[in-house]
């Protein structure tokens, strides 16, 4: 188990979905591109064991935390991290994505938020849907298993 921490940028609820790796899980090279010998990360299957959501004191909203491997759906999430939410949607409609958690929460900071161990079949992401605007942050600091792997591009 390792703990990430991640921050996520306030969207409206139609916006884009961040695919999640811990910070050190540097970006790789667009698979379309890669060639022999390069680096390339992927999310992948894991156990989620616990969620906290740090505030920035100012904005409210909700998290929308999904199952889902972008790289499946020929999504570039090894130089990028973005799933858009037209993408997400097609992802649920064929069953290869899920919502697996979703919380409101106030811009004031409260306690911790546990929740029992999740399975991840895919990948994690992440969605921060802002009260009232857009632009504003938040942390998630997780306790993963698992969630990401890089690997060398061969053949």
């Amino acid at each position: 188990m390792e703990g990430w921490v991640c921050t996520l940028t306030g969207v409206a609820a139609t916006g884009d979905v961040t695919q999640l790796y811990p910070v050190w899980a540097s970006a790789g090279v667009d698979p379309a591109s890669a060639t022999n010998g390069q680096i390339m990360r992927y999310p992948c299957g894991g156990v989620l064991y616990n969620i906290q959501i740090e505030t920035d004191g100012s904005t409210a909203g909700s998290l929308e935390l999904y199952d889902i491997s972008g790289a499946e759906l020929g999504i570039d999430v090894s130089s990028a991290d973005v799933i858009t939410d037209t993408q997400l949607d097609t992802a649920i409609a064929a069953n290869n994505a899920k919502l697996i958690y979703e919380q409101n929460f106030s811009a004031t900071p409260s306690t911790p938020i546990n929740v029992s161990p999740r399975s991840i079949m895919k990948g994690l992401a992440a969605r921060y849907v802002q009260t009232g605007g857009t632009g504003g942050t938040i942390k998630l600091n997780l306790v993963v298993k698992g969630g990401f792997r890089k690997t060398v591009k061969v053949g």
